[in-house]
């Protein structure tokens, strides 16, 4: 397994290499300049859709994504599992890397957070959606992500599954939990345009 991982992640990092992906990549992992914006997007699309309901499903968001980014801290420092800009330093490429040393968190590759936070925020606004357009549209978004964790040689393609993996059951116990304490409309399926508030 451990000789798949390493030859795809190659295949993306080398393979791939190309300056315009350089920079794509580099700001898709950038929880300030992509992150941050989407999560704004968010609040207006939540309000539209729900009114206050919304805007507290917006804080919920927040909060589960903050609940997850811990315990994806906790598991890093119990698998203690290095990234690959660690294991092949002088091997793999790091467009745009400015920290100082091979890596930024050499000790926190198992899982990817990044994978974790955007696939639990793709699954609970799947689940309360529930529209198909809005759902390729996040899980779309969150696999870019992950890919760019990869092609930045931050993780290994299997740290970033185990963290996806991870987010969408987090999503999943958040949605339901959502629908029930703030009493979310089902919104059908077929259909793409905001429900009443």
């Amino acid at each position: 397994m451990a000789s798949v991982d390493k030859s795809i992640l190659l295949f993306i990092n080398h393979g791939w290499a190309n300056p315009v992906l350089d920079r794509f990549f580099g700001w898709v992992s950038l929880w300030y300049a992509f992150g941050v914006p989407i999560g704004l997007a968010m609040l207006l699309l939540f309000r539209r859709r729900w009114a206050r309901r919304g805007t507290l499903l917006w804080v919920f968001l927040v909060v589960l994504l903050l609940a997850g980014e811990t315990g994806g801290r906790v598991i890093k420092h119990i698998t203690m599992q290095p990234r690959p800009c660690l294991d092949l330093a002088g091997v793999v490429r790091q467009p745009n890397h400015r920290e100082p040393g091979p890596c930024e968190n050499a000790r926190g590759g198992m899982p990817s957070n990044h994978a974790l936070d955007y696939f639990a925020a793709a699954t609970l606004i799947a689940a309360t959606f529930r529209s198909r357009r809005w759902t390729v549209c996040v899980f779309g978004i969150a696999l870019l992500v992950g890919i760019s964790r990869v092609y930045l040689a931050q993780h290994y393609p299997s740290q970033v599954m185990a963290g996806a993996s991870l987010g969408i059951v987090w999503g999943l116990a958040g949605a339901r939990f959502a629908k029930r304490r703030l009493g979310l409309p089902e919104a059908d399926r077929r259909s793409d345009a905001p429900a009443p508030a």
